[in-house]
Parts: C-alpha cells; sequence; structure tokens
C-alpha cells in the first residue's frame, strides 16, 4: 500500500502547491498629499506697528507727587465743587522721600565739611609755596562744588 500512496501523494501535494502560487493583485499604496512649510522666525510671523494707547477719556487731573492712592473720597459720577479732594496719597511714600532727601543734604554737608578742610590746607600749603596755584584751584573749585550740591 505504501507504494501506491507514493506515487498519488506526490502530484497531489504539488497541485495544491501550486495552486497556493497564484496571481494576486498587489496592494496599492495611496498615495498621501503633504503639505510642505518652511519655518519662519518668530519675529517675522507676527506684525507690529509702533503707537500709543490711551483711553478714550483722560481727565486733566494728576497729583502733584506719585505714590499709591490709599483713599478715594468721591465715587464716579458724583458731583464736586472746586478745592474739593478727590483722593489721598498713601504718606508712606512721602516719608520714604523725604527721609531720602535728607539723607542726601546730610551728605552734602560732610562732602562740604571736607572740601572746605582741604582747601584750607592747599591755602596754607600754597602761601608757603609747597603746592602749585593749580592744585590750589583744583581744590578751591572742589568747594564750590560741594556748595552749589548742598543749595541744591
Amino acid at each position: 500500500m505504501r507504494s501506491t500512496f507514493l506515487p498519488l501523494a506526490l502530484p497531489a501535494s504539488l497541485v495544491f502547491l501550486l495552486a497556493a502560487c497564484g496571481h494576486e493583485e498587489a496592494a496599492q499604496t495611496t498615495i498621501r498629499p503633504a503639505m510642505v512649510v518652511q519655518p519662519q522666525p518668530s519675529a517675522q510671523a507676527m506684525d507690529s506697528y509702533p503707537g500709543e494707547v490711551r483711553a478714550r477719556y483722560e481727565p486733566d487731573l494728576a497729583f502733584r507727587i506719585g505714590g499709591k492712592v490709599s483713599k478715594r473720597l468721591v465715587e464716579e459720577g458724583d458731583r464736586v465743587k472746586a478745592n474739593q479732594p478727590l483722593a489721598e496719597l498713601d504718606p508712606q511714600d512721602v516719608r520714604l522721600q523725604l527721609e531720602a532727601t535728607r539723607a542726601q543734604v546730610a551728605a552734602a554737608e560732610a562732602n562740604l565739611n571736607l572740601v572746605r578742610a582741604e582747601r584750607d590746607r592747599y591755602k596754607t600749603l600754597m602761601d608757603r609755596q609747597m603746592v602749585s596755584r593749580s592744585q590750589y584751584d583744583n581744590s578751591e573749585n572742589l568747594y564750590r562744588s560741594g556748595e552749589a550740591r548742598l543749595k541744591q
């Protein structure tokens, strides 16, 4: 039985193998469109124009000095009279400015005392002909500058 089976099995297996080798159509790949974008610097992507932004209605009122508003004494739409206070500023800012100004005056006074003593020293040295006239003039100019700074 074996001898009859082998000659029949071989051609049958070849038929099956050849049947498996069919002519299938290859799956067509679809071409997808692609968008090509060239990168631009961010500065070119945004347009800018010079200008000034202002409020539609601007009052001609202002404080004489800068600072934070601590109290608003009137509400919008209230009637006010001439010379009526509308708001108050925080006094802390003015107090700090005053302290800074006093410190500047103290520094100017100390500087003036220093240049005055130096000028007097150079005057006595010039009288003894130990320094030149230009060195004395320089100390005199420093003294005048110190006086002007204190007046300021």
